[in-house]
């Protein structure tokens, strides 16, 4: 391998490991409550949430896409919105992974 290819492994590594230092305690631990109610979502704006393989999704413009991406950007998986409010079964092994719904980017955990 040469130097240059080698150096672009490393710098890819220590990019990766910044990036799992900077997402897990926000993904994993969440954000304490009097943080949460002054970032409080308004009623009409989309909302994610997770329960092991399935994403609830609220408000969404129906007829938009949902797009999951894994950590360093790759995009996984691309879903239909059917509804405004509907759950999806996604089949993607346990990790941490970007949702986004047209404007709407959510940070999410599938365990």
């Amino acid at each position: 391998m040469t130097a240059k290819k080698e150096k672009k492994k490393r710098t890819g590594r220590f990019f990766a490991a910044w990036l799992w230092i900077l997402l897990f305690p926000a993904v994993a631990y969440g954000v304490p409550q009097r943080m949460a109610d002054r970032y409080s979502v308004p009623e009409n704006q989309v909302k994610i949430t997770v329960t092991d393989n399935r994403i609830a999704v609220a408000n969404a413009p129906q007829g938009s896409v949902m797009e999951i991406y894994n950590v360093i950007g790759v995009k996984v998986q691309s879903v239909q919105i059917r509804k405004p409010s509907d759950e999806y079964v996604i089949t993607l092994p346990k990790g941490y992974y970007i949702v986004r719904i047209g404007g709407t980017v959510r940070k999410i955990v599938i365990r």
